[in-house]
């Protein structure tokens, strides 16, 4: 059974009921009730009141008008918030935040909670602490955070508190929440790599960081630094330095090869590095430390010898030596 529209001679519109059966082996149409000139049922309401009618007994048509009652217009962060809440758990860094809290007992800020916040916010949608104060904050769920906004120089306040804790931090972090011991220190995988961070500003004069160079976001008319990051075979930061902004890579890898071995004491550590930090003084220093290394550069710009060792068919394109003659060639 269907609605058809229908039109007489004159060209007016009637709505019908109309069914289809078989008979003979041909399809056929039988008219059962005729509902009126659609123009009329439109302009008196009466084809919106049969819609609402039949539509009681219509489970799909319910969803559709329930959707309608919906509102979206306050829409809360709750998957991305509790993964990293519960991810900044087992790493232990919610208890450390705790302890670090308590050396303080003068403070009155809400610290352990703008600091779970910030790092909430970074996950999600990375943005400013004033965008964070006046926006996103509250739209993390409630009960994730179970505080307020707090007012945007608390943010730049509980910054501050954190940098007087930074080694407390990072030690967590290589820590695992206990899960490194003496039965996996023995080996080590530690990824290196450098990137570089802008500041809305020409002013190179304050301070000791920020310095016009190269970089890495194409901003050359903004100072900015260079942040060198060490990651562990999972991916989880174990270490950073800050470097001035105009710090030749290479010059940066000592630095950080210096912190691995009075911080992390660990027996022996493989650096995984991409060619920008590859010098002869860099190499030389990494084997001086008794570290392992995996570096990449460039094929070509390798001695002929070294070329030969690490690409077998080498010497063959340079016609040096010809394989012997195969029928399976």
């Amino acid at each position: 059974m269907f609605v058809r529209l229908n039109r007489n001679s004159q060209g007016k519109a009637y709505l019908q009921f109309v069914r289809s059966y078989r008979e003979g082996g041909k399809v056929r149409q039988q008219i059962l009730l005729t509902l009126g000139r659609l123009d009329v049922l439109q302009s008196t309401g009466q084809i919106d009141n049969l819609v609402a009618a039949l539509g009681r007994y219509a489970t799909r048509e319910k969803l559709v008008d329930l959707s309608k009652d919906i509102s979206v217009d306050q829409v809360y962060f709750l998957g991305a918030a509790h993964v990293v809440s519960r991810m900044m758990e087992r790493l232990k860094l919610t208890a450390m935040f705790t302890r670090l809290r308590a050396k303080h007992p003068k403070m009155k800020l809400p610290w352990v909670g703008i600091i779970t916040g910030m790092i909430v916010s970074r996950f999600i949608a990375p943005c400013s602490k004033r965008r964070l104060n006046m926006e996103q904050w509250g739209r993390i769920y409630p009960g994730i955070l179970e505080m307020e906004a707090p007012p945007l120089k608390s943010f730049y306040r509980a910054m501050d508190v954190l940098w007087k804790h930074r080694e407390d931090v990072e030690g967590a972090l290589f820590d695992r929440g206990g899960q490194r011991d003496l039965f996996n220190r023995g080996l080590d995988v530690v990824f290196y790599d450098l990137t570089t961070l802008r500041f809305e500003s020409t002013n190179a004069t304050d301070g000791e960081l920020r310095r016009f160079g190269y970089s890495k976001e194409h901003w050359s008319d903004c100072t900015q630094v260079i942040l060198g990051l060490l990651v562990d075979r999972d991916g989880v930061p174990v270490g950073y330095e800050l470097f001035p902004g105009n710090t030749y890579e290479p010059h940066s890898l000592p630095k950080i090869l210096e912190k691995m071995k009075t911080k992390y004491h660990i027996e022996r550590v493989i650096v995984v590095a991409d060619r920008g930090l590859v010098t002869q003084e860099n190499v030389g220093e990494l084997s001086k430390n008794g570290m392992d290394f995996i570096l990449g550069m460039k094929l070509w710009s390798m001695s002929e010898a070294d070329q030969d060792q690490e690409n077998p068919i080498k010497p063959f394109l340079r016609g040096k030596r010809r394989p012997a003659a195969s029928p399976n060639w």
